[in-house]
């Protein structure tokens, strides 16, 4: 759940109940809730562009919701297309600026076909929020190579894809910023979840 404090510049609490984290202020810290009056008017003083990983359901659905419904354009990612169509159908019917790409986060060239969309349609970019996360519950000796691979690749490797590839759009920002989540699994692994532990472990 997440709210806005009607007297304070910042988002108070954004849950993420799978992981147990709480993420404070963390729309300030993109500096994008302005408190404009104590008529509760809220609004971006700048046009700011954003992309979001795994934006189809969930966590980083609220996530795209909540930058939007905000005033950011946000261009959500996802490989499920069915699904990622059908959110953001649901966040233009709102009014707000929200564009689906279809993309395997995991792959670099789908990754650079994202950078290069925010590049050709919005002409920059300001924020890029990796959510995007995969698991496989196996014991260890029964997960596969490939399993594991893919799970890093999702869940890790994109990370430092859109880093790489987005680095000269976010220079060119004066407010550019990479928010990466992790996960307490990180610190604290648990049975037949060790691929996963692992990619949040290395973000």
């Amino acid at each position: 759940h997440y709210g806005v404090d009607p007297d304070k510049a910042f988002i108070s609490v954004f849950r993420v109940p799978m992981t147990h984290i709480f993420l404070m202020r963390w729309i300030n810290t993109l500096q994008i809730c302005v408190r404009n009056n104590k008529q509760g008017e809220s609004s971006v003083q700048t046009k700011y562009i954003a992309i979001v990983t795994g934006a189809a359901q969930g966590i980083g659905k609220a996530i795209t919701a909540k930058l939007a419904c905000q005033g950011a354009t946000v261009v959500a990612v996802d490989n499920n297309v069915a699904i990622g169509n059908a959110a953001v159908s649901e966040m233009t019917a709102a009014g707000w600026d929200v564009r689906f790409v279809a993309a395997d986060v995991g792959k670099a060239a789908d990754v650079q076909k994202v950078i290069d969309y925010v590049a050709t349609k919005c002409g920059q970019l300001d924020w890029i929020v990796n959510n995007a996360g995969i698991s496989a519950f196996k014991p260890i000796d029964e997960l596969e190579v490939s399993e594991f691979e893919r799970i890093l690749d999702v869940n890790l490797k994109a990370s430092f894809l859109f880093a790489k590839f987005g680095a000269a759009l976010l220079r060119q920002s004066a407010n550019g910023v990479i928010i990466t989540i992790s996960s307490t699994r990180a610190l604290m692994s648990e049975p037949h979840n060790e691929a996963y532990a692992t990619s949040k472990a290395g973000l």
